[in-house]
């Protein structure tokens, strides 16, 4: 009875949509998915560039880190592309950038090229998410902003759900006939925004992206997202790795990280509906506290199946923070008067530093130490952060 609920009230809101936004709602959902599918899509394909291209752990790193590297030199021009010429221009050019950097992908034969490639796919993504989200959130009702949000960044979810399945076939079939075909599925998107209406530009300037940060919702919005990409950069390197050396092929590997997508998907448009019905705090609360006990469970444990079941709680934990981290950064930019975009130009500049420096960090400390180093002091950061939350959390109140 509980799901019947949850899902009529979906549908509810999708029908209290007006039209044109429930269009923008589907459009801003493909192209986080499609993006995502991408994003997600390298994990079970890390052994099979470890043997074949003899990649290291900490080269591992750099090559699951060169895409959001990327993503952060994308994030500027984003939104400075977004607040000129609009969301579609950010959008359409995104879908191109992915597209040529899926073809790229498919066809590297040398450790230099699927970095180049990951990189050019990163700057791709954030073209994409700053137009698409810009777009969804400059068109949905304001006290179902976490609500709309969350239907979006489960739609993403749903792209990390489908990318370790694309990785699996492409190890299995090759990485050409793969990546070629899902670069071809951009065509599709790409007619799709064209032919959706889109807001005016909103002037604006980037060097506003200072003030917004003095607004303390946006301020926690931006280490939430820094903070949970951190967990995720690491664990993205470190679980199919760990994995592999315990003699789980390409195609479990993906279903392990299948499985974790699958629950956060199912997850976080709930939890959107729960950021705007009870606030952002105790879901922040709830995720950190999860986090440190799961990142706890991965440095002590060295059983296959113990592991497994770590790695798929450990995703949906790490995950469990972008919802209400997104729409924190979304309330904080909108009450310093600033416009939407500069805060997704803020959602790149937050996320990919911390993505970055955990999967590049992991790698190389997991190389020079043990992976239950390295996921120690994963939990040492989330008890930290935990800490602090509830510190300014008592003191604000």
């Amino acid at each position: 009875m509980r799901r019947r609920h949850d899902q009529g009230a979906g549908l509810a809101l999708l029908e209290e949509l007006e039209p044109g936004t429930r269009r923008v709602l589907l459009l801003a959902s493909m192209v986080v998915f499609f993006e995502t599918m991408f994003f997600t899509a390298l994990a079970p394909l890390l052994p099979h560039y470890q043997e074949g291209l003899d990649i290291s752990k900490s080269g591992a790193g750099i090559l699951t880190a060169a895409y959001a590297a990327g993503a952060f030199v994308g994030a500027v021009p984003a939104g400075f592309l977004t607040l000129r010429w609009g969301v579609r221009a950010a959008v359409l050019l995104g879908l191109v950038l992915l597209g040529v950097g899926s073809l790229a992908f498919g066809f590297a034969n040398s450790v230099s090229t699927l970095n180049g490639a990951r990189f050019i796919q990163g700057i791709g993504s954030s073209m994409a998410w700053t137009g698409a989200l810009t777009w969804l959130v400059a068109v949905a009702p304001r006290s179902r902003r976490g609500e709309v949000l969350g239907i979006a960044l489960g739609a993403a979810v749903g792209g990390s759900l489908a990318g370790p399945a694309i990785g699996a076939i492409a190890a299995r079939i090759g990485t050409e006939a793969t990546f070629s075909f899902l670069g071809c599925l951009g065509l599709f998107l790409m007619g799709f925004a064209w032919l959706t209406p889109s807001p005016r530009p909103v002037a604006g300037r980037l060097t506003s992206m200072i003030h917004a940060l003095q607004n303390g919702a946006a301020a926690a919005g931006a280490y939430l997202l820094l903070f949970s990409a951190l967990l995720l950069g690491a664990w993205s390197v470190l679980a199919p790795l760990q994995l592999d050396d315990l003699g789980w092929s390409a195609g479990e590997i993906a279903g392990l990280f299948l499985a974790s997508s699958a629950i956060t998907m199912l997850a976080t448009p709930r939890v959107g509906k729960w950021s705007d019905r009870y606030g952002r705090a105790p879901l922040i609360f709830a995720g950190l506290a999860m986090s440190s006990l799961v990142s706890l469970g991965l440095a002590a444990t060295g059983r296959p199946l113990t592991l497994a079941l770590f790695v798929v709680a450990a995703g949906v934990a790490y995950s469990s923070m972008w919802v209400p981290g997104t729409a924190l950064l979304s309330d904080g930019t909108e009450r310093a008067g600033i416009g939407l975009a500069i805060g997704f130009v803020l959602f790149n500049l937050a996320w990919t530093p911390g993505f970055l420096a955990g999967a590049a960090a992991g790698g190389w400390l997991a190389g020079a130490t043990s992976d239950s180093v390295a996921y120690f002091l994963l939990a040492t950061v989330c008890v930290t952060t935990l800490i602090g939350a509830l510190f300014f959390g008592a003191r604000n109140r």
